[in-house]
């Protein structure tokens, strides 16, 4: 048999010389994909010869895809679609993306800013949901690396269908997304990982992000959901109309885990997944979307609902935010399961007129150990009557600042605070009893969580006796009277404040 050989190219176009054709050379790739004007070209990587062109580079991916592909520095414009059918909470679906990526496709660009994937102007509307990327069902071993993708939002209608610009699904095994920046999207996300874990048949779905940056999109920035293995390492995300960063889970079962680390954003929503774990976390807070106000007018940061474990560990949370809502750093409530969140190591430096370091908490089980408080308005805000938190245990946490605790009713569940420092645990309130002419003392049920250090009492009404001294224990605040008040209905009304 007559060995052939021919010349093999590297990615910059270089030639490698002559070599076997059976032979891999390790910086060859299949495929390298070029401008010649405005033409798309792909040239085979051991060949050279150029066999595929367009003046759309999804139709030239769509050609190569399954390989390792080079893309050149340039602006590539998407501008065309293949019909693809999803299924989604039972309904079908019909999507257009421009490419289904296979297993082993390795997409690799010269580097942010430099290699630019970018939507054509008017190809995107609620008509026709078009992801630049998806991928085929349980597809594995995918790469995108070194690529900047643009969805030209301002030219483009948004639309927020459960999509995102560059979109895995269907269960994607083994992926890799590094040194990529989503930008413009006028999709439900930038970058997203969704439905990746509805498969309950197939193996876990699993997706790793490295080195993202997410930003200026329509809706969200990082969309993960329903993934049963998911991690981001190193995530910039900021701009976004709605929540920069959005975690949702499956809603139901023990499955699914998403771990991130080295995370710069503004706003963090966790919402239905059973495990997460965020490490060192900075969200720096200028300007806030309307879209994230729970429709009270305030702004949760760091929202978590229904989330069986999260674990927060070195965060800081640093706003400097002067709009009309209301900035609290964390929103954490459950209607069917109580979340157990431990928070570590924090630093929180809230500067609005009205700020709050918790807000909300409902059915859970809140542990903090190590907070470091520069600035804020309160610490502990109010919760759901009905539902109050599960427990709710701080050790170690000192505020700069003296910050209140305003409870209407801190009930009968765990709570302890110890060596917490200018941390109030306070209640105000109105208190209204009848007189009999005989009576001194009068009981106020502060609702605190232990007896009150400070307790104040006013009267609120004229012709009462002047009031001699207060007292308290883990109930009631005690008012007595020099001498009794008169007899009557409602004719006693005072006004009292009281803090732990």
């Amino acid at each position: 048999m007559t060995k052939e050989y021919v010349n093999l190219y590297d990615a910059h176009g270089r030639s490698l010389g002559a070599t076997k054709d059976w032979q891999r050379v390790p910086d060859a790739y299949d495929y390298i994909i070029f401008k010649d004007g405005n033409v798309v070209k792909a040239k085979n990587g051991r060949t050279g010869k150029i066999e595929y062109k367009s003046d759309d580079i999804a139709e030239v991916l769509r050609s190569v895809n399954g390989n390792s592909i080079y893309i050149r520095e340039g602006t590539y414009e998407v501008k065309s679609f293949i019909p693809y059918q999803i299924t989604i909470a039972g309904q079908l679906h019909d999507i257009y993306p421009a490419v289904v990526l296979k297993s082993n496709t390795r997409i690799i660009g010269s580097g942010m800013g430099s290699t630019i994937i970018k939507l054509a102007d008017g190809v995107y509307s609620q008509d026709h949901v078009t992801p630049i990327f998806l991928n085929e069902e349980y597809a594995s071993n995918i790469l995108i690396q070194d690529v900047t993708f643009d969805g030209n939002k301002d030219n483009n209608q948004p639309y927020d269908f459960d999509m995102s610009l560059v979109n895995l699904c269907y269960g994607v095994l083994s992926t890799l997304i590094s040194n990529v920046e989503v930008k413009n999207s006028p999709m439900l996300a930038g970058l997203g990982v969704t439905f990746a874990g509805s498969g309950t048949s197939g193996p876990p779905a699993k997706a790793k992000f490295q080195n993202i940056f997410v930003h200026d999109n329509a809706y969200h920035g990082l969309y993960m959901d329903n993934i049963q293995d998911g991690s981001a390492e190193g995530v910039w995300s900021w701009g976004n109309g709605y929540y920069d960063i959005y975690l949702c889970g499956p809603g139901t079962g023990d499955k699914g885990r998403m771990t991130l680390s080295n995370v710069f954003a503004r706003t963090i929503y966790i919402f239905k997944v059973p495990h997460v774990e965020l490490d060192n976390v900075i969200l720096y807070i200028e300007d806030l979307p309307d879209a994230i106000n729970p429709t009270d007018g305030s702004a949760p940061l760091v929202r978590i609902y229904e989330s069986s474990s999260v674990a927060i560990s070195n965060i800081k949370i640093i706003e400097r935010y002067a709009g009309e809502l209301r900035p609290q750093a964390f929103r954490i409530s459950g209607d069917n399961i109580n979340p157990v969140v431990k928070i570590s190591n924090a630093f929180i430096d809230l500067q609005h007129s009205d700020t709050k370091v918790f807000n909300w908490i409902k059915n859970a089980y809140l542990y903090v150990e190590n907070m470091h408080i520069k600035n804020a308005t309160t610490l502990i805000s109010a919760w759901d009557a009905s539902n109050p938190p599960k427990a709710i245990i701080m050790n170690n946490v000192y505020s700069e600042v003296s910050v209140e605790n305003y409870a209407p009713n801190w009930g009968a569940f765990e709570k302890e605070f110890t060596n917490c420092v200018n941390v109030g645990l306070a209640g105000s309130g109105t208190a209204t009893f009848s007189g009999d002419g005989t009576t001194t003392q009068f009981a106020i049920e502060h609702g605190l969580v232990s007896t009150p250090r400070i307790k104040i009492v006013w009267k609120e009404v004229s012709g009462l006796p002047d009031i001699d001294y207060v007292t308290a224990d883990d109930t009631y605040i005690y008012v007595n009277f020099v001498s009794a008040p008169p007899n009557g209905t409602d004719n006693v009304v005072l006004g009292w404040y009281a803090r732990v």
